[in-house]
């Protein structure tokens, strides 16, 4: 009897074992990142505030000055170069958004969702 009883709680166990997982569905889009937040380090400047806003209102060769002068205070911001070539690819100038996602790459260490941000769009930005 006892016997039976552990064979039945072995078999249960192997069975649970056994099921499928929930499958894992992603919901982020790449090629159109949120900004990054903002931290009580480094919290964004106004020259990147306008940058946004102006992208807002799809003005990309004027959020494109403010991102320009936002990388000459912070050139190893990674953020700026990757919004900045955001914005060379709503202008269809994808060399130049080549060109700054490869900077952003070299300047990001750790920010996962930015790296996979990059990759999308450098993907979109093969002629």
């Amino acid at each position: 009897m006892a016997k039976k009883l552990v064979l039945t709680s072995l078999l249960l166990g192997l069975l649970a074992a056994c099921a499928a997982p929930e499958p894992v569905v992603s919901t982020r889009q790449y090629h159109q990142p949120l900004p990054p937040q903002q931290s009580p380090q480094k919290p964004l400047n106004g020259l990147q505030l306008e940058a946004f806003r102006l992208m807002n209102q799809q003005q990309y060769a004027q959020s494109i000055n403010y991102f320009q002068r936002a990388i000459k205070i912070d050139p190893r911001s990674p953020h700026n170069w990757f919004y900045l070539a955001l914005n060379y690819w709503h202008l269809q100038d994808f060399a130049q958004c080549r060109a700054m996602l490869q900077r952003s790459m070299s300047y990001n260490q750790f920010d996962e969702d930015l790296r996979n941000s990059s990759l999308s769009l450098l993907a979109q930005c093969s002629p």
